[in-house]
């Protein structure tokens, strides 16, 4: 917005006196909002600031271009149109850019507070009702925010009977045993990220396999021997051909999701304890989202059944990620023991 209005200014300030007034004349004949006294006497930075009180940044904008177009002032509208869409200099860019972070963010905090009203099903504001209307918008920017992230498997983690390979971004089960001494690292067919999840995450992983994986995220005191998702220190989504199955404590809970999807987006954000899964195909879908509280460092996990294996996806997302979920067909969780099923149409089904 700073942007915007230093750019309206420096146009005005190419008009004599004379036409200053013309400009303002024109703004008081055309258009209803700016009145008469509203004009008198005002200088370039009242006028430029009305004009954004008035109609927004964007609407100035073109009403200036237009304006100046009635006043023959061709020049300075193509410049001022040029500015606008292309952006005059490097440090315009740089300044937009920080304005949008800034917005991002401020959107992001207030969504992220909705949400979590949604979650613990704040039935004083009406959460319950008009849940079948409510988006879950998460903004991300990458780089900047730093939300998106990129992992790579630790092969000290790793059951001796997977293969890891692309640098650490993929892992295949072997189908068939080999049948080596008993694995020192665990029992169970699974592996962890090398790096730790950040205050708030997102990553996604293509899985394939008849018999399907679990994708969790865990602490990585309980991974000696105990299987993703039957403790309290762990959390899981199994993904089969069949459909998903949400498991913490060793409870499974199936979820009911129109289309199965082989590519799975992880969102966490560790302060706030929430921790969604989307299914990505041509659209964006939530799987599940739950509300917890997380007590140590968590990793992303990767547990594999016969003949599967994992992907850790490269991000090539736009610069500007946008999530938006209808919660039609979507299940929410938390760990006080609730968790609400919406059904196809859009109501509660049940409460556990």
């Amino acid at each position: 917005m700073a942007f915007i209005k230093e750019m309206l200014l420096s146009t005005l300030e190419e008009l004599l006196e004379a036409e200053l007034k013309t400009f303002q004349w024109n703004l008081r004949n055309n258009y209803e909002d700016i009145t008469k006294s509203e004009m008198e006497n005002a200088d370039r930075l009242r006028t430029v600031d009305k004009l954004v009180e008035c109609f927004g940044t964007e609407e100035a904008v073109r009403i200036m271009i237009e304006t100046l177009k009635r006043m023959n002032k061709n020049f300075l509208s193509e410049q001022l149109e040029l500015k606008y869409n292309q952006g005059s200099t490097k440090d315009d860019y740089k300044t937009t850019t920080v304005d949008y972070l800034e917005i991002s963010n401020r959107l992001k905090n207030q969504l992220m507070k909705a949400y979590r009203t949604i979650l613990t099903g704040n039935s004083d504001r009406g959460c319950r009702e008009c849940l079948d209307e409510i988006f879950t918008d998460i903004y991300m920017v990458k780089n900047e925010i730093g939300d998106a992230f990129s992992f790579t498997l630790d092969p000290d983690t790793a059951h001796s009977n997977l293969i890891l390979s692309e640098e650490n971004k993929t892992v295949t089960r072997w189908p068939i045993p080999t049948f080596k001494k008993k694995d020192i690292i665990s029992d169970e067919y699974q592996v962890l990220c090398r790096e730790n999840v950040h205050e708030r995450c997102y990553w996604e992983a293509y899985w394939k396999g008849r018999k399907g994986v679990c994708l969790s995220v865990s602490y990585k005191s309980s991974r000696v021997q105990q299987e993703f998702g039957s403790d309290d220190e762990s959390w899981g989504l199994i993904c089969t051909p069949d459909g998903f199955r949400f498991r913490h404590k060793n409870i499974q809970t199936p979820l009911h999701v129109e289309s199965i999807s082989n590519r799975v987006g992880v969102y966490v954000d560790h302060s706030a304890g929430l921790l969604s899964f989307y299914s990505i195909s041509d659209k964006l879908r939530l799987i599940y989202s739950i509300q917890t509280t997380f007590t140590q460092t968590l990793y992303p996990g990767f547990g594999l059944y016969d003949g599967s294996f994992v992907e850790l996806c490269m991000y090539t997302s736009p610069h500007v990620i946008y999530m938006g979920v209808h919660t039609t067909g979507v299940s929410f969780g938390s760990e006080a023991g609730c968790s609400k099923q919406v059904a196809t149409n859009g109501q509660v089904a049940g409460t556990e």
